[in-house]
């Protein structure tokens, strides 16, 4: 019965699929701030690429 509580629950309140998921890096996870590494004018995403910002 727990799990038809759970489902029931969900699709009443009307939490989406990322209500569904674990936080972190690994795939169909949702990235928490920690893998955002950032310096002063810099960012990396997850995937590796790094953004940088001139001023």
């Amino acid at each position: 019965m727990p799990v038809s509580r759970n489902r029931c629950i969900f699709l009443n309140v009307g939490l989406g699929e990322a209500a569904k998921r674990n936080v972190g890096t690994g795939e169909n996870q949702i990235p928490d701030m920690s893998a955002f590494p950032s310096g002063k004018n810099w960012f990396q995403l997850p995937s590796g690429h790094i953004v940088q910002m001139f001023s």
